[in-house]
């Protein structure tokens, strides 16, 4: 339990820092605004999605009967 807690503190401090660096860069770059808001959005979007997957993967065996149960 106290491994997914810490999972769920790493993954919203993940989400914070990147929306700091999304503020940042809209701030700091305003005329490459667009252009790097995809791009930062583009990887965070990719590295989340990733990280999604892989959480879901390393806890499938802990949620197996659910998953078969939620199937049916």
């Amino acid at each position: 339990m106290q491994q997914v807690i810490s999972n769920y503190r790493t993954m919203f401090l993940f989400r914070g820092i990147a929306a700091v660096l999304f503020g940042i860069i809209a701030l700091v770059w305003p005329k490459m605004t667009l252009f790097a808001l995809v791009f930062v959005f583009g990887l965070f979007a990719v590295i989340s999605g990733t990280t999604a997957v892989v959480a879901a993967l390393r806890n499938s065996a802990e949620l197996f009967f659910w998953t078969c149960l939620s199937a049916t």
